[in-house]
């Protein structure tokens, strides 16, 4: 998987270089949990009064603006906010999530509306959101995707295109293209996507940032709508490596095989594209050494 300009490289987990400026400021709009009730969890009211951001906050150094709130990254049939529990290693983020994963009370709308208005409100929230949930993440919204998520552009007939912060006048890249968007602008520290041949890894690259499809099954896709169950895995988009790491060891599920890898092919080209640091730390993964990227 390539990526999108010469300073990244997609495999595995997207690579980014560090230090470049967003455009919103993820601390700007944090979620305000001020008045949570004793419970574990608490509806809030005090995010964000409106879901709506100026055309300078989508704006590029291009000068290309976007005056859609929040550059068409999250649907419009729900405005999604949930406090997550009140302590947990994940206390204080905020995070977005695509709209094939299920939350209760809510409809999903899986980038189609014949879907959205032939199927009930879910009855229970998909595992691996409740996850984050409980581990102290708040939900800042649903995300756009593309339709039944059959496709790796980004582009939606019925909802339009979110934005590509990083490059205005080109596609996000998709299915996952909502999440990345959202987080690429600093709307939220990490997004919830799935990746079937690519719907992470894609965008990821597209918009300049840090993500991961791991292994599959990994990741749980219980309450989740299916494009193709044998190839579907959670992922996930993340305004750092920090934070994709916490993320990581929230909902992977464990179960490591320990089966060593003996071969691998190497496209070198690819890695012509990448950093030296970004290679070696690829290749010491691969080779087993102790100081890979992920060690989870």
């Amino acid at each position: 998987m390539y990526a999108a300009g010469s300073r990244y490289l997609g495999f595995a987990c997207t690579l980014v270089r560090s230090g470049r400026s967003r455009v919103v400021s993820a601390r700007n709009i944090r979620l305000s949990l001020r008045g949570a009730s004793s419970s574990k969890y608490s509806r809030q009211t005090s995010y964000m009064s409106e879901r709506t951001v100026s055309r300078s906050m989508c704006s590029a150094s291009s000068g290309t603006k976007d005056p859609r709130p929040y550059g068409g990254a999250f649907v419009e049939h729900c405005d999604l906010k949930i406090a997550g529990a009140l302590d947990g290693p994940l206390k204080g983020l905020t995070f977005a999530v695509k709209d094939l994963y299920d939350v209760t009370g809510v409809k999903t709308g899986f980038g189609n509306p014949t879907w959205l208005e032939t199927h009930d409100v879910a009855q229970s929230t998909a595992p691996t959101i409740q996850a984050l949930l409980d581990a102290g993440a708040s939900i800042v919204g649903k995300t756009q995707m593309d339709e039944l998520a059959y496709s790796i552009n980004g582009e939606n007939v019925h909802y339009g295109t979110p934005l590509n912060p990083r490059a205005p006048t080109r596609i996000p890249g998709g299915s996952s293209s909502g999440s990345a968007t959202a987080v690429a602008l600093g709307i939220c520290d990490f997004a919830m996507g799935s990746d079937t041949g690519g719907s992470v890894r894609v965008p990821a690259s597209y918009c300049g940032l840090p993500a991961i499809r791991p292994t599959h099954a990994r990741v749980s896709m219980e309450g989740t709508r299916p494009l193709a169950p044998s190839f579907d895995t959670g992922g996930w988009f993340a305004k750092d490596f920090a934070t994709l790491q916490s993320v990581g060891r929230t909902i992977l599920d464990g179960n490591r095989s320990s089966t060593p890898i003996t071969k691998w092919l190497v496209g070198t080209d690819a890695f012509k594209l990448a950093d030296e640091a970004a290679t070696q730390a690829i290749y010491s993964a691969l080779s087993g050494n102790d100081s890979a990227v992920f060690n989870q």
